[in-house]
């Protein structure tokens, strides 16, 4: 009866484990790998339910395969993914920093958030997100992106970005999207709002496009 007890008890722990979730600050200082433990701190590798933050460390970090995460953070340093994907199912936010080499996705709720200021992304890596509000407010994009608000928060970016690949941008949330302009389109760019609320990159000021722009409003208000 007693070794049961025990059991159960180490059982508990265990799943008590399995869904705890850390946050994790990359440091670099074994190695490039991301499947290091004593690259992050805490030590640790992380999981499908913890969040990440992406520093300047003494290596860059290097995605060792596949991965899926929580709430992803960059803001400053080198994301290599390494041909890989990382998939986030929460909250984004870059203050500066490089995504390069693989694909980053994230498929969050209506209830999370996007947030680009000065990121760059790479010309080898692809950007997919899908989320409650989207904040564009700078930056270099040299892959293509793709992007979707969903959720029901009027947003608005402060734009003066750049983008060099294709651009395709959807509003179908219930609420507006917009960003104050000064933003430069070298790529094929779509801008596509099936919402109900409106979809306006051109709030304060007018973008540059150097490609062909699509314009698509099929909403619903």
């Amino acid at each position: 009866e007693f070794m049961k007890k025990q059991f159960l008890l180490l059982l508990l722990l265990v799943c008590f484990r399995g869904f705890t979730q850390t946050s994790y600050v990359w440091n670099g200082s074994s190695s490039t790998a991301w499947s290091t433990s004593t690259n992050w701190t805490p030590n640790g590798i992380p999981g499908s339910v913890d969040n990440v933050t992406i520093v300047t460390g003494a290596n860059n970090c290097v995605l060792a395969g596949n991965t899926n995460i929580t709430n992803l953070t960059v803001t400053s340093g080198l994301l290599n993914l390494n041909g890989f994907l990382l998939t986030g199912s929460g909250n984004l936010v870059f203050t500066s920093g490089t995504v390069s080499n693989g694909t980053l996705t994230v498929n969050a709720g209506t209830g999370n958030t996007a947030g680009f200021v000065n990121t760059t992304l790479s010309a080898n890596a692809t950007l997919n997100v899908t989320t409650g509000a989207i904040t564009l407010s700078g930056g270099l994009y040299n892959g293509p992106v793709s992007l979707n608000k969903t959720g029901a928060v009027q947003t608005t970016g402060l734009g003066g970005a750049t983008f060099n690949n294709t651009l395709l941008f959807v509003n179908s949330g219930t609420n507006h999207m917009r960003i104050n302009g000064n933003c430069t389109f070298n790529g094929i760019t779509t801008f596509s709002n099936v919402g109900t609320g409106y979809f306006l990159p051109e709030l304060a000021s007018g973008n540059t496009y150097n490609s062909t722009l699509n314009l698509i409003n099929n909403s619903t208000s």
